[in-house]
């Protein structure tokens, strides 16, 4: 090995520990860190004494432990040692597609920029198909009858010569298309898994002119069927339709019965409890006024008119209690039959089952009973 090569390689490997140690400082804590400077400089020994595979090996494990870019770069030359073009240009493109943050170190910079350069020569080394799949969702794309994994999108890598790129989904059969790839070189590939039509039906064959086929006894029943169901289907919906339109009508009219009823009934209770309170105090009223009244004339102002001033004083209020009581008896009776009247009314209208009261009211009244009849 020439001196020169040798001092760029071990140039570059001190880098790579230094991104190791610039990363994360060296404790018990980040002891994969540890690790993987120990890897990564045997690794490094390993590769300039040619064993490439041995090199590779190690590589990958620190990786493995530490993704840093600079450690990758050397995973893709270890590929490239061991005459793997493919596998080192995925790790070349993971490389260079690497997001650069603010904390990174400049010697990370200077591997994806290095990265880049070597993935261009890797790229004359081998050829990149773009396969295009139509008619199917979620294909399975297949290289020489293998699944692989795109280089990025639906662009795949392989090495130059024949190479048939095939797609299929479950339930058909795979479609493939063949290429002849050349070193350096870029194919695109389409390949279309539309499933085929169904073939058309066999034509009747032609009536005889003028005559028309008969109908089968199967046809027969069949359209009788279907028209029978056409019928009954047609009932049912106008069956609904009224049956609806009737709902409607009963509750629209439930609606305004019980909005009448709530007119009179209101008014009439509240006229019947009123005047049955007004006979009520009238009665009692006028009945102590009419005793009063009676006491004071048979024990002091009889016929002999002997009526003292006191007992004269109470005499005429007994007779204001009388008229007052005559009167409150008056308005209490008029309350209480305008509030029987009005009742009356207010029960006999009839509010349909729908709004949840059934049948008709009505009052019957006679000269010694009052009753409330309701009849279904």
């Amino acid at each position: 090995m020439r001196f020169g090569d040798w001092l760029r390689r071990m140039l570059a490997l001190a880098v790579v520990l230094q991104c190791l140690a610039i990363a994360v400082p060296a404790t018990a804590e980040d002891d994969p860190k540890t690790q993987a400077r120990a890897l990564v400089k045997e690794a490094a020994e390993k590769f300039d004494a040619g064993e490439s595979a041995a090199a590779l090996e190690l590589f990958e494990q620190a990786y493995a432990l530490v993704p840093a870019p600079t450690i990758l770069l050397y995973v893709a030359r270890s590929h490239r040692a061991v005459g793997d073009p493919v596998a080192a240009l995925r790790a070349y493109h993971k490389v260079v597609t690497y997001e650069i943050k603010d904390t990174d170190p400049d010697p990370v910079k200077k591997a994806i920029e290095d990265a880049k350069t070597e993935k261009a020569q890797v790229e004359a080394e081998v050829a990149l198909v773009e396969v295009t799949v139509t008619g199917a969702t979620g294909a399975r794309v297949l290289v020489d009858g293998a699944e692989a994994e795109p280089l990025e999108g639906t662009t795949y890598v392989v090495m130059p010569g024949e190479h048939a790129f095939s797609a299929e989904v479950a339930g058909t059969a795979p479609k493939s298309e063949n290429v002849t790839a050349a070193a350096g070189q870029r194919y695109s590939v389409s390949i279309d898994l539309t499933p085929p039509a169904p073939p058309p039906a066999a034509a009747a064959p032609p009536a005889a002119a003028g005559v028309l086929p008969a109908p089968t006894f199967e046809q027969d029943k069949a359209a009788e069927f279907e028209k029978q169901e056409k019928e009954r289907l047609a009932r049912e919906a106008e069956e609904n339709r009224k049956r609806e339109a009737a709902r409607a009508e009963q509750e629209r009219e439930g609606k305004k019965a019980g909005r009448r009823r709530k007119l009179f009934l209101a008014p009439g209770w509240l006229l019947f409890l009123g005047g049955s309170a007004g006979l009520g105090v009238g009665i009692w009223k006028g009945t102590s006024a009419k005793g009063d009244r009676d006491t004071l004339n048979d024990d002091f102002c009889g016929s002999n008119d002997l009526c003292t001033i006191g007992a004269e004083k109470k005499l005429q209020s007994a007779k204001d209690d009388a008229g007052a009581a005559t009167l409150g008896i008056g308005i209490g009776g008029a309350a209480f039959a305008t509030g029987i009247t009005l009742m009356v009314l207010g029960y006999t209208i009839d509010v349909p089952k729908e709004r949840g009261i059934e049948g008709a009211w009505s009052v019957q009244v006679s000269p010694g009973a009052a009753a409330v009849k309701r009849t279904f």
